[in-house]
């Protein structure tokens, strides 16, 4: 819980080293997105799946994708 943000490359690392066959991700409780984002820019992911209650955010997101930023 809490901001990832400065943290998220080391976090997604972790993963890829220990699934190093991932190409889709589902982060269900994406929160800001910081895991999201950093899932996106590596190359053998084919896609992301975000997942957040909080409407606002997913708004925001969707938003900053079609128009950006």
């Amino acid at each position: 819980m809490g901001s990832k943000r400065k943290i998220a490359s080391r976090i997604v690392d972790e993963i890829l080293d220990k699934h190093p066959n991932t190409k889709y991700v589902y982060d269900l409780f994406g929160g800001g997105g910081a895991i999201s984002f950093e899932f996106m820019q590596r190359k053998q992911i084919k896609k992301v799946f975000y997942n957040e209650y909080n409407t606002a955010i997913t708004n925001l997101l969707k938003d900053i994708r079609q128009n950006g930023i």
